[in-house]
């Protein structure tokens, strides 16, 4: 097995690890936070292009290139699916009461492509960092903000989608 390979299904365990994780950030689960999600999840439909991380920014030439298409939901959950760095990868966006936002882990699948050394690492970053997301929101310019934990606390790393 190739090493790039190997660190893919790694990141792919990664991933069905932490998404299977119950998340105990008070701010994010329960109460108006998820009622706050459940009543915009139809704006999330459509195609969304990984333009940058907040707190780790990424290089010019990997800005956005991976997309994560959502489909129309159903209930609180959505079908997603998207091009990462170098392979594809599809799951479910789950929105409850327990977890705030989650990746399930049932169905989360990924191919199995080698590609350079940096892309793989960034993508087994997008990968890690997507299954910790529990919490959306949009700014002002409508760009999609998936955060890794508290919105409102200042070391909260936050993926940034555009249309």
């Amino acid at each position: 097995m190739r090493l790039s390979t190997f660190a893919s299904l790694l990141a792919v365990a990664a991933l069905f690890g932490l998404g299977a994780c119950n998340k105990s950030n008070d701010a994010v689960t329960g109460g108006p936070a998820v009622a706050a999600m459940r009543a915009r999840l139809q704006l999330l439909e459509g195609t969304w292009r990984l333009a940058n991380y907040r707190k780790q920014p990424l290089p010019p030439k990997q800005q956005n290139r991976v997309t994560l298409n959502l489909a129309n939901h159903s209930g609180d959950s959505l079908p997603a699916r998207g091009t990462s760095f170098v392979n594809r990868y599809g799951g479910t966006l789950k929105i409850d009461q327990a977890n705030g936002l989650s990746v399930l882990k049932d169905g989360f699948f990924t191919t199995e492509r080698a590609g350079p050394r940096d892309d793989q690492q960034a993508e087994e970053q997008y990968y890690r960092n997507l299954s910790k997301a529990t919490y959306f929101d949009f700014n002002g310019s409508g760009q999609l903000l998936l955060y890794l934990g508290d919105k409102d606390h200042p070391d909260t790393e936050v993926l940034i989608f555009a249309r």
